[in-house]
């Protein structure tokens, strides 16, 4: 496998969603259990929302041509009928010259079409003076403004998010089937690792040790996701123990993300590992930086993805490769970042070579704005990736989360 060329990026995702399919099954949750998870099936609302005309300020609901000609010097004087509280019955049909008292939310009786707030007016109880004029529907709150009867509400693959499950609740669901949980395996590897200050007993990080930070962040993304991490042990520089570990994670898991051990060095294991399970080789290296040693396997039917053992290359390439995957595997009806021309608010940095470079950025609106230095801190929180092609041309993504629409525009 070492003599393989490294493949683009679009040849690296492709290869991997053609490898995988999304979990078979459904699962019927509680609505908040639902939380970035992916819909089993369409949904459609049954009900209007609101179901009924009503008030969107506490105030007096009455017709707009009694204050024709209302005015400070000659206001509007309106008798003041009923009372009317949120989840009261409708007050009798207004005759012309009355009104209702009424709070926010209060069905509006049949013969007013517009609210008067009651700050605007002398709030008078048998009587209230209205001094200025309003127009049909002005203050007024029509049935199905929100959501109408036969609306879609959620298609099949919908990443759902908290305005998704607002909907849902507002047509009394309690509960929703989605996709199976996608379970995800994490190994890092690296002799260099230690898990944390506990591991050490509170001691000091010896030296030429690391904490594995890499961990935490793929841990963090594949929850961001909707999936479930499950972690390995910590892994020395060892092609049988690794290999051992791996066939675990793939036995419990449905793929397997690892970290380290990708490139030409001494130890650098993971294409032994790939040979040790049997496993086919997807590709080996992109051409794309950072995270080019970046290389993928078929074992029993389950991907593992090897990822650079670096910080921002790991992350670069779960963002690219990791989360389209799981995405896949989730029920996600799109899965694929969608690039656009981007205009870059500050200039990316000048290196030599003609590889195409990925970095991380914010979007301000009126374009983005690079994330420069190390990756710890600052980049953690980025929402967008620039792709640099060779040819200099930026185009921009939106970073594949739980709740972020891929589709966004720049």
């Amino acid at each position: 496998m070492s003599g393989q060329a490294p493949v683009s990026l679009d040849q690296a995702l492709e290869r991997l969603l053609e490898n995988a399919a999304p979990l078979a099954g459904r699962e019927t949750l509680p609505l908040l259990s639902c939380l970035g998870r992916y819909a089993g099936a369409g949904i459609t609302a049954s009900l209007d929302i609101p179901p009924f005309d009503n008030a969107p300020l506490d105030g007096f609901a009455l017709f707009h041509g009694d204050l024709e000609g209302a005015g400070e010097n000659t206001p509007a004087r309106l008798k003041v009928v009923s009372a009317r509280y949120a989840g009261d019955p409708p007050a009798k049909a207004l005759k012309r010259g009355e009104c209702v008292r009424i709070m926010t939310g209060a069905a509006m009786p049949e013969g007013a079409d517009c609210v008067a707030p009651y700050e605007a007016t002398d709030n008078g109880e048998e009587y209230v003076k209205v001094p200025f004029s309003l127009k049909a529907y002005q203050n007024y709150r029509r049935k199905g403004e929100d959501i109408k009867a036969g609306q879609q509400l959620l298609a099949q693959g919908d990443c759902i998010g908290p305005g998704s499950i607002a909907a849902l609740a507002s047509q009394g669901a309690a509960s929703l089937a989605v996709y199976p949980r996608v379970k995800v395996g994490i190994l890092s590897t690296g002799s260099e690792l230690v898990l944390s200050s506990e591991a050490l007993g509170g001691g000091a990080l010896p030296a030429g040790k690391l904490y594995d930070s890499n961990r935490a962040l793929l841990g963090g993304r594949i929850l961001e996701l909707g999936a479930e991490p499950c972690f390995a042990p910590a892994a020395p520089d060892d092609a049988a123990a690794l290999a051992a570990l791996a066939e675990r994670l793939l036995a419990q898991c449905h793929g397997l993300i690892t970290t380290g051990g990708v490139s030409v060095g001494d130890r650098d294991f993971m294409p032994e590992v790939g040979k040790r399970l049997h496993a086919e080789a997807l590709f080996r290296g992109i051409a794309m930086k950072p995270g080019g040693w970046a290389t993928a396997f078929l074992a029993g039917g389950k991907i593992m993805l090897c990822l650079s053992g670096n910080p921002g290359a790991a992350s670069m390439t779960f963002d690219l490769l990791g989360a389209p995957l799981i995405r896949r595997l989730g029920g996600a009806s799109a899965v694929r970042p969608v690039w656009r021309p981007v205009v870059l608010k500050t200039p990316p940095p000048v290196k030599a070579g003609g590889t195409s470079r990925y970095m991380y950025a914010l979007d301000e609106g009126d374009g983005a704005r690079l994330i420069t230095g190390g990756f710890h801190g600052a980049q953690a929180g980025a929402d967008t990736i620039i792709h640099i092609g060779a040819g200099a041309a930026c185009l921009g993504a939106r970073r594949l989360g739980a709740f972020f629409a891929p589709q966004r525009d720049f």
